[in-house]
């Protein structure tokens, strides 16, 4: 890592536009973007580790232990927007109830204007890039069953 950064675990990856470019979520909150085996640069993108991060034409969106999702310029030089995963942000009449506030998130993936997300705590939730969360499904660990909600 040079003088760049401190080692830390890596939690994600994601090449960028350019083949050479590839940008990895580290357990320390930072984004590392790596040109070819050189660390370029760090980027502080989460209070604690990048768990999820996905590519994009014009940009990236991450995920982070906090609940918090980051929408990223395609250089990780802005974040353009967040979206915190909680109760009072679910969209009215939603048919479940996040098991808890924040819940890390661990799988991200970005289309069609919405934000779909896994989290740590079962659920999988699509966000309206206008801001509404929805839970489309959750997974109970006393059933050990998944309920999709409608």
């Amino acid at each position: 890592m040079g003088q760049v950064a401190k080692l830390c675990d890596m939690m994600c990856v994601s090449y960028g536009k350019a083949a050479d470019v590839c940008f990895s979520g580290g357990s320390d909150g930072n984004v590392f973007v790596w040109q070819g085996t050189t660390l370029q640069k760090t980027v502080k993108a989460h209070d604690g580790p990048v768990f999820a991060m996905h590519s994009l034409d014009k940009g990236f969106v991450t995920g982070g232990k906090g609940g918090v999702v980051g929408l990223w310029d395609d250089q990780f030089e802005r974040c353009l927007k967040t979206y915190q995963i909680k109760r009072s942000s679910q969209a009215p009449g939603t048919a479940g109830l996040l098991v808890q506030e924040s819940p890390s998130v661990r799988a991200i993936v970005l289309g069609h204007g919405k934000i779909l997300v896994g989290t740590h705590s079962g659920e999988v939730m699509e966000i309206d890039k206008a801001g509404p969360m929805t839970i489309l499904a959750q997974v109970s660990d006393k059933e050990i069953s998944l309920r999709v909600l409608t």
